[in-house]
């Protein structure tokens, strides 16, 4: 027998500060079938629902909109749709069925991958847990998952559910035996109101902010200088290597590639051409190591990323060599907490403020963290953003400023990524 409807029904639609959420309809059909199809991997581990032959004609994926639609209309159960509050793209849904007695309503939800990790379906789930208790007569909302699905049970602590049991050999949700905690949010438990957030981006530099990077330069170096050792000593190898490499910026930029072909330079005046063809190939060497090398991510960096990314949009701004960068985000293990990459050649006031301009944020909402305060925290602060600096224990010479320039410059200093969270609650 259905579901008697409740005398009140939660809201038609819901905007929070991210997303839209709104009643599916059947126009909605070609742009979910599109989003299932393209994230089967990412959704069928955990939604037996997600199947490329049930989403294969748009006709019927409409027809089940319509279904959905007019159980919402008729206050059986309640799917909704999440919107990308920016640009309307679909990003997933969220929904309010009566599977929990007749006290209470389960939530369930999903999201598509390039999406996830941005804190998008906590900011959902908590603005329709807060929505239900204040217009709906129940006792308690539900939220089920397996336990292998960390991401899922970390929204539910997030959002104020407890956890209350874990279900064995459970076969309500795929019909096969499987572990099921419960988690449980009373009306008499309301959620604490979060405070504020100031930031809607937070920008992290990679290079010694996320990964040890300028220690494997200073190591090269050390074995450039050894190389060149006959022909002069390490002070005037080291002066000409830098010399050079602040010329060759603005034709090779930064990173490992400019680095190399510096090195290979200098080595041939410093020896006035009388360097072989060994020699060069030991050099070319040096930058293929370098280029090779394992990412060996900074203290606290893993865990602080992970809890950034459930409360702000995360954005990686770096400067180098494109190949390289991505290269190492790629073996980072952090990158999918990012919302985006801006990988550019030169970080400035300029680069910034279009920065901003594509991720349609605010100067006054947007943070940048990093470990060079020429790079990193000045002309961020030109631009009109805020900045914070976490020193790394060796600084390149070329992104050393002097005392004068900070004059009258205010921005947070910070020992360690691990303090950032804390930082940014009380910014």
């Amino acid at each position: 027998m259905a579901a008697e409807p409740l005398p009140n029904a939660p809201p038609p639609r819901l905007e929070t500060r991210h997303l839209v959420l709104r009643p599916w309809t059947a126009d909605d059909a070609p742009a979910l079938r599109h989003v299932v199809l393209h994230n089967l991997g990412h959704l069928q581990a955990w939604m037996p629902w997600a199947t490329p032959e049930a989403h294969e004609r748009v006709v019927e994926v409409a027809e089940r909109l319509r279904g959905f639609a007019a159980d919402f209309a008729a206050g059986r159960d309640w799917s909704y749709v999440m919107l990308d509050r920016v640009d309307g793209a679909l990003v997933g849904a969220v929904g309010l069925h009566r599977r929990g007695g007749p006290d209470a309503l389960e939530i369930g939800y999903w999201i598509r991958a390039d999406r996830s990790g941005r804190g998008l379906v906590t900011e959902a789930v908590t603005a329709l847990a807060d929505a239900v208790f204040e217009t709906c007569d129940v006792a308690r909302l539900e939220i089920r998952c397996d336990p292998r699905n960390e991401r899922s049970a970390a929204v539910a602590r997030r959002a104020g559910f407890r956890h209350v049991t874990t279900l064995h050999g459970d076969t309500r949700a795929t019909g096969e035996p499987r572990d099921t905690m419960v988690w449980e949010r009373q009306r008499e438990t309301p959620r604490a109101a979060p405070a504020p957030c100031r930031f809607d981006v937070v920008a992290l530099d990679a290079d010694d902010t996320l990964w040890h990077n300028e220690t494997l330069f200073t190591a090269t170096q050390t074995r450039f200088r050894e190389l060149l050792a006959p022909y002069h000593d390490i002070e005037h190898i080291d002066r000409r290597l830098y010399e050079t490499e602040t010329r060759n910026l603005r034709h090779f930029g930064y990173g490992v590639k400019g680095f190399t072909l510096s090195m290979i330079e200098t080595a041939i005046e410093l020896t006035e051409a009388r360097i072989g063809g060994a020699e060069i190939r030991q050099i070319l060497d040096l930058g293929r190591e370098m280029l090779s090398a394992p990412v060996e991510l900074l203290d606290g960096v893993a865990e602080t990323v992970e809890t950034l990314a459930e409360s702000y949009r995360l954005v990686l701004v770096t400067k180098g060599d494109l190949f390289d960068q991505e290269s190492k985000l790629a073996r980072s293990r952090v990158g999918d907490r990012f919302s985006a990459v801006e990988i550019v050649s030169e970080k400035d006031a300029r680069t910034y403020a279009a920065v901003m301009a594509r991720q349609r944020v605010e100067p006054a909402r947007f943070v940048m963290v990093g470990n060079s305060l020429r790079s990193d925290v000045l002309p961020v602060l030109e631009a009109g953003g805020a900045a914070v600096y976490i020193p790394y224990h060796v600084t390149w010479a070329h992104e050393r400023v002097d005392d004068v320039a900070l004059a009258g410059r205010v921005f947070a200093q910070l020992e360690s990524i691990r303090d950032l969270p804390a930082w940014l609650a009380h910014a």
